[in-house]
């Protein structure tokens, strides 16, 4: 089985002034945040006082539509697939009562979308690279009953009109008895693949927004990139 997590130490860092770029255009489109110091010793923040007391999130995970993306495509990997590309992602859990020094769980268990059409080859991994240091284990599960790989993933159901994206039944699957697999702490700037339909979480992490480039890839293309990496 093509191994649930791997990092690679070789590959090369986005240019900061590319970065920098990307990440303006996203704080100019959303303003939900703020940056302080350019990258790489950027600092985001939220950007509006918080004033609510339960949990709330920030999430997005947009295409890039930036000349990075001719960057990602010609140093890391480019897919033929039309329907992948690379994206910025970025989640932030955000409430009066989380402390800065707090660890959080920024991701329930869980298991990544696939697509609605079974005519389209699902994705089975994400390339990824942290822009931001959230630390934060990446932790694998087996459910009781169930194999390491799983086949019921939730339906990507595309988007309507301007509204968010969405999945069915991602909020409502619940997985009991689960035994732990592996546990990694990917480092920040460092590029990893990781598995998405193995059931999974983010723990342990701190009060830092969660910024990151991905890519999707189908098993096919994530043998190949292990085998030229």
């Amino acid at each position: 089985m093509t191994p649930l997590y791997t990092e690679f130490k070789n590959l090369p860092h986005p240019p900061a002034e590319l970065v920098n770029g990307l990440l303006d255009q996203w704080i100019d489109q959303y303003k939900s945040l703020k940056k302080i110091n350019d990258y790489p010793n950027a600092v985001l923040k939220l950007g509006f006082k918080c004033t609510n007391d339960n949990y709330k999130r920030i999430s997005t995970f947009d295409p890039i539509r930036h000349e990075i993306s001719v960057w990602l495509c010609n140093n890391i990997l480019t897919t033929s697939r039309a329907y992948s590309n690379w994206v910025l992602r970025v989640l932030h859990v955000y409430s009066t009562r989380i402390k800065t020094d707090q660890r959080i769980q920024i991701y329930e268990k869980h298991l990544d979308s696939k697509y609605k059409n079974d005519g389209l080859e699902h994705n089975k991994f994400v390339l990824i690279y942290n822009l931001t240091d959230s630390e934060g284990d990446l932790v694998y599960y087996q459910e009781e009953g169930q194999p390491i790989i799983r086949d019921d993933r939730p339906v990507f159901l595309g988007t309507s009109g301007d509204a968010k994206q969405h999945q069915l039944p991602h909020e409502t699957l619940v997985f009991k008895n689960c035994t732990e697999l592996e546990r990694h702490r990917p480092p920040p700037m460092t590029w990893y693949l990781t598995r998405i339909d193995v059931v999974h979480s983010v723990e342990n992490a701190n009060t830092s927004p969660r910024i990151a480039l991905q890519l999707r890839l189908t098993e096919k293309e994530a043998e190949e990139f292990l085998k030229n990496n």
